[in-house]
């Protein structure tokens, strides 16, 4: 990333988990006991989709500053509206008696999701070049297919609780 060794790109995308430790432990419980699952659903993939979309921007010769860290952290708020948001709704009309099933088949489900997005992504990446033009793809797909997850849950009739 950027030139960077190992430990010194593990150090730079840090303030993405960073964000996301406290836009969950700080605002998310907060706004799901406010509002419903969709509004938390949506905009937190709008940021995801976002995050990606400013990674677009950086080369090689970007600076961290103004082009990876603004993607880092718009992703790290995103995924700490979006996960916990889903885990909720998951659970939102379960019985509790049945919690552990329906956790079960959210995280089964999340893990299928992240394998498969994973793979797309490579795929996507590499058929473009192995070069910035690839990492570029990559983060396009990602935006489009966050956009048309956040549209869709817009759209869609799920429930209030």
């Amino acid at each position: 990333m950027l030139g960077y060794s190992a430990v010194a790109s593990g150090f730079a995308v840090l303030p993405l988990s960073l964000a996301v430790f406290v836009t969950v432990n700080f605002f998310t419980g907060r706004l799901l006991g406010r509002w419903s699952h969709k509004p938390l659903l949506v905009t937190g993939l709008v940021l995801l989709g976002a995050g990606s979309a400013l990674w677009m921007t950086t080369t090689e010769h970007s600076s961290y500053g103004l082009t990876m860290l603004p993607g880092l952290l718009v992703m790290g708020v995103g995924t700490g509206l979006t996960f916990p948001t889903m885990t909720a709704a998951a659970l939102s009309g379960v019985a509790p008696e049945r919690h552990s099933v329906a956790g079960a088949v959210n995280v089964t489900a999340q893990q299928i999701g992240a394998s498969v997005g994973v793979a797309a992504l490579v795929a996507a990446s590499t058929a473009a070049s192995d070069t910035p033009a690839g990492y570029h793809v990559a983060h396009l797909v990602t935006a489009l297919a966050c956009g048309a997850a956040a549209a869709g849950i817009a759209v869609s009739r799920l429930r209030a609780s």
